[in-house]
């Protein structure tokens, strides 16, 4: 990916902070393919196909949001509350509509839903909905406009959609303003502070940094003070042990954090990749590397390759759509 394309990426982010803040567009919350790639990136929503339970009870991976691509297949009326089918994937969804609200029979459709659990099931509701061609559009035009500035300003274009090295630092300014949307309640030196880590380790490492805001927004949607029951603070969801190891005073330091975060993945990267550049990485590296970090590499060395466990297939699935958002991939 190109200095052009990094910042037209940090750019998308900073607009979907403000989408987010805003209501749903028009009556039936349809809006186009753009916005609604913009709102699915900021909720935090978990990516088609990720097989993400879809409860807020079921544990820290749950997903409170949930982007849904599939073909509106069915309406059901009663008890005052009307849904729509929407079957993709495999999957069947039923999600809530407020009355009036149209969905067309048979189009394909991407959804995103907020997920809420009423202590007896989880129920879908409808917040905002688009064409699934208008979103591929968007996602399509948007690539090629990057494409086009990378080679205006005679970048190099990566091949097979990989990242190739280039100057974070140039974009401070963006993430800062992309991190801040995610966490309001981040002060400026805060947000300053994780954004120079990020950049500057990603930079000295040779990672993407996108990749570390996907597993940082899995994580802890940049909440610093986040600790989960099992014990892992901060940003990164460091665990004790971790901490330790890595030399941390404070794990909940953000620059410590996210520095000691991102250490973490490229090892993991290099263990997998045999220390190849980013150039040379591909999904198997990333996602034995996002395994380890959530199972531990001794689990990914015992099954030969992703545990069976619920909740790191669900966390890598979750952390790569986060990152291929980002990064405008499909």
């Amino acid at each position: 990916m190109t200095e052009s394309a990094l910042k037209t990426l940090a750019a998308f982010l900073v607009l979907a902070i403000a989408l987010a803040q805003t209501p749903a567009a028009g009556a039936d919350a349809l809006v186009s393919g753009s916005d609604y790639v913009f709102a699915a990136i900021s909720a935090g929503a978990a990516p088609p196909g990720s097989g993400q339970a879809a409860s807020p009870s079921s544990g820290d991976d749950a997903a409170r949001y949930l982007d849904i691509a599939g073909v509106v297949t069915g309406r059901i009326s009663g008890a005052g509350r009307e849904s729509v089918m929407i079957t993709g994937e495999g999957e069947a969804y039923l999600v809530r509509v407020e009355s009036g609200v149209s969905l067309p029979s048979g189009a394909l459709v991407r959804v995103l839903a907020r997920v809420e659990y009423d202590g007896h099931r989880t129920n879908l509701e409808l917040e905002r909905w688009a064409y699934a061609s208008d979103v591929t559009a968007a996602i399509a035009s948007g690539a090629e406009k990057k494409a086009a500035s990378a080679r205006k300003a005679g970048a190099s274009v990566s091949r097979g959609g990989q990242a190739t090295r280039f100057d974070h630092t140039s974009y401070f300014d963006d993430y800062s303003k992309a991190i801040a949307g995610f966490n309001p309640r981040l002060s400026d030196a805060q947000v300053r502070a994780i954004t120079t880590s990020l950049l500057d380790t990603s930079r000295a490492t040779d990672t993407d940094p996108r990749l570390i805001m996907a597993v940082i927004l899995a994580e802890s949607h940049f909440n610093p003070r986040a600790t989960s029951p099992k014990g892992a603070m901060g940003l990164g969801q460091l665990m004790p042990a971790t901490a330790r190891g890595m030399g941390l005073s404070d794990p909940y330091d953000v620059s410590q954090n996210v520095d000691a975060c991102v250490k973490i993945i490229r090892s993991g990267l290099n263990k997998y990749s045999g220390n190849a550049k980013w150039d040379d990485l591909n999904w198997d590296h990333l996602r034995l590397a996002l395994a380890a970090y959530n199972a531990g590499s001794g689990a990914v060395r015992k099954y030969g390759g992703v545990p069976p466990y619920r909740e790191t297939k669900n966390y890598v699935a979750k952390v790569t759509g986060y990152y291929k958002q980002l990064a405008g991939i499909k």
